[in-house]
């Protein structure tokens, strides 16, 4: 790898968020459970910033997703990332500059994304929750193309073998998963 560490970010959840524009729509910052409330509460900065009005957009999640990739490069990484508004998908790729380095890698990842992004994007993921008939059809898509790809998967537990997918096939699985989000034609 040219003598340059890469280093993955490969979490289902906080790695890749898609198509949440059909999900329930926006909810008061009343309406959030306790433990979003207490992580609102806690917030400061920019993300305290975005939160004040209880509602978080495409836009300010975009935000604080540019200002946690800029943070990781203020701290001498190379960061790699996609941010696609529309479908609102994104993806990072930080790049350790030596060795050495690599051992404070997740670290500076963590540091960064807890100070700009975490609480928007689990406030901005609840807001945008799908329903539960959406949910459905997406595991039945999901579970369908995963079957094509030799996966012994199941609407009723593809979700919990996703990360094992994931490990053993990322692309095969983020596919699918995009796959599963498209409206029916």
């Amino acid at each position: 790898m040219n003598g340059r560490l890469r280093s993955l970010l490969a979490l289902v959840s906080s790695i890749t968020i898609l198509a949440v524009g059909c999900g329930g729509g926006q909810v008061a910052d009343d309406e959030l459970p306790a433990e979003l409330r207490a992580l609102v509460a806690q917030a400061d900065g920019l993300q305290a910033e975005i939160l004040s009005d209880g509602v978080v957009t495409v836009d300010e999640f975009e935000r604080s997703f540019l200002a946690s990739i800029q943070c990781m490069e203020d701290q001498g990484l190379s960061v790699e990332y996609t941010f696609d508004a529309e479908a609102v998908a994104w993806s990072m790729e930080a790049i350790a500059p030596t060795e050495d380095a690599l051992d404070e890698l997740d670290k500076i990842q963590q540091e960064c994304m807890a100070e700009y992004q975490d609480t928007v994007q689990a406030v901005f993921s609840f807001q945008n929750r799908p329903s539960a008939e959406q949910l459905e059809t997406e595991a039945r898509k999901l579970a369908s193309c995963l079957r094509e790809y030799g996966y012994d998967v199941d609407h009723t537990n593809v979700w919990e073998k996703s990360r094992d997918i994931i490990a053993e096939n990322g692309d095969a699985y983020y596919e699918c998963r995009v796959a599963s989000q498209e409206p029916d034609s």
